[in-house]
């Protein structure tokens, strides 16, 4: 008799997992050999090949969790400002009247006095967006003129102006990185110089505050062209002086029974090799200002 067994020589070690099915590979000459050697060792056997069955696998798309980020509710004047910066990035020559209108309608929304957070941001987005430092003086003087209130938290900014000359900081272009920081802040700085000489000239600043400011410039000026190493910190207030100069009145007395005036022409004849801290840079600018076309004594 007969009988039939499931016996493969790699049955056990594949069912022990000592070897992978597909690592199986016989010739049909090694099959052969196997089936002679069984039936004379266990004529009564009958070897049944090992049927090696393919692993059913089934794919399964990837479960991606849904990040969700909780949003802060804002207060209802945190929303207002935020609406009004929104629309101040959008203010142009062409989008003015629609701009300006829709601001309006913001401001007055508080139920109490406007934050001062209305004016620090007409002076960082001015000050950022150099090119349209105009657009935003005219912003700024139709704002005042119909919510007053608005000029005390400005008068508080500018108050800070003259101590931002205390931060200059030469930074060698070797250094990218701290040098288009170093940049920014004197395009900020300059900014801030135009828009003050604009509202001045609008009337909506006095011309007192831009006086004691320019006086502030000239007194660190005098100071740092006699000191070593503050020939960055003369250039830049150079530069910030003559863009006052166009707001100040060339008779307006700064200090000593000096104008402006006086005190430009006088540094247009320094020499730079007799102080510790002049350019020549500076000095031609100052020549500049004081040719025949652009002062009026």
């Amino acid at each position: 008799m007969t009988s039939e067994i499931d016996y493969s020589v790699f049955t056990g070690l594949i069912e022990y997992g000592i070897i992978e099915p597909s690592q199986v590979r016989l010739s049909q000459d090694t099959t052969n050999t196997l089936r002679n050697l069984m039936n004379i060792v266990c004529p009564t056997v009958k070897l049944i090949p090992y049927e090696f069955k393919k692993a059913q696998v089934t794919w399964r798309a990837p479960v991606f969790k849904v990040t969700t980020t909780l949003k802060k509710e804002l207060s209802e004047d945190e929303q207002i400002l935020s609406n009004i910066r929104i629309f101040l990035n959008k203010l142009t020559d062409n989008t003015f009247l629609k701009i300006s209108d829709n601001i309006e309608q913001e401001l007055l929304k508080f139920k109490e006095d406007i934050p001062i957070d209305v004016a620090n941001f007409i002076v960082d987005i001015a000050t950022t967006n150099t090119g349209c430092v105009g657009v935003y003086a005219e912003l700024y003087a139709l704002l005042v003129e119909k919510f007053p209130s608005l000029q005390s938290s400005f008068m508080e900014i500018i108050s800070k102006f003259t101590s931002v000359f205390d931060e200059i900081k030469y930074v060698d272009e070797s250094n990218y990185d701290e040098f288009c920081a170093m940049t920014k802040k004197n395009k900020k700085r300059r900014a801030l110089s135009e828009l003050i000489t604009k509202l001045t000239n609008m009337n909506v600043i006095d011309i007192e505050t831009t006086r004691s400011i320019s006086l502030i410039l000239l007194k660190k000026f005098l100071e740092f062209i006699n000191e070593e190493g503050k020939t960055n910190e003369t250039d830049e207030i150079s530069e910030n002086l003559v863009i006052l100069f166009n707001a100040v009145n060339k008779k307006t007395i700064i200090n000593e029974s000096k104008t402006l005036n006086d005190y430009i022409i006088e540094f247009s004849k320094y020499k730079s090799k007799d102080f510790k801290s002049l350019s020549n840079k500076t000095i031609f600018k100052f020549m500049d200002i004081v040719s025949p076309k652009k002062i009026k004594v």
